[in-house]
């Protein structure tokens, strides 16, 4: 029989290195069309979740996390001993990060570039990572329609350019 004594004596110990409270790592893309890219609703009939030709696919943030949790808790508690849970939460937040940057829908990168991270510790910043695109205006995103935006346009070539997309 285990030694019940041994057992909370090692939590007591686990509490004193690690500490409580709420560790929170959160990636959010603040585009205007953000949320209808990711749940879908441009997207209709046959193709509806289907990876589109010129790449990412709907539910581009959601999808990667639930597909990959069972490896950030794992990341967290291989971790969490020898140098507490908030590295790899950072590192868990950028993988997700890059995520986004692989599964966005494209049209523009806007989406894919839009991006942002951070971990709080108890409500404290530990780490941010601002998104490298931030939210386009309502002229902004006039632009890009209109072809005149300052983003980089996708090809189907799948080269970047800036502007207007190449023949």
């Amino acid at each position: 029989m285990v030694d019940q004594g041994s057992f909370f004596d090692r939590i007591d110990e686990l509490d004193e290195r690690i500490g409580g409270g709420h560790l929170v790592g959160d990636v959010h893309v603040d585009q205007a069309y953000a949320f209808n890219q990711h749940e879908g609703y441009w997207v209709t009939g046959p193709n509806a979740g289907k990876r589109l030709d010129n790449g990412g696919h709907l539910h581009y943030l959601s999808g990667p996390l639930f597909a990959h949790a069972d490896q950030y808790f794992g990341e967290i508690a291989d971790r969490v001993l020898d140098e507490g849970p908030v590295e790899p939460m950072i590192d868990n937040v950028k993988n997700l990060i890059t995520q986004v940057l692989i599964d966005a829908p494209v049209r523009f990168d806007n989406l894919r570039r839009s991006a942002a991270g951070t971990v709080t510790d108890n409500g404290d910043m530990a780490w941010h990572q601002p998104a490298e695109v931030p939210r386009l205006s309502a002229q902004e995103l006039a632009a890009e329609r209109r072809g005149e935006g300052k983003s980089r346009r996708w090809n189907p070539s799948g080269e970047i350019r800036h502007g207007r997309a190449a023949p």
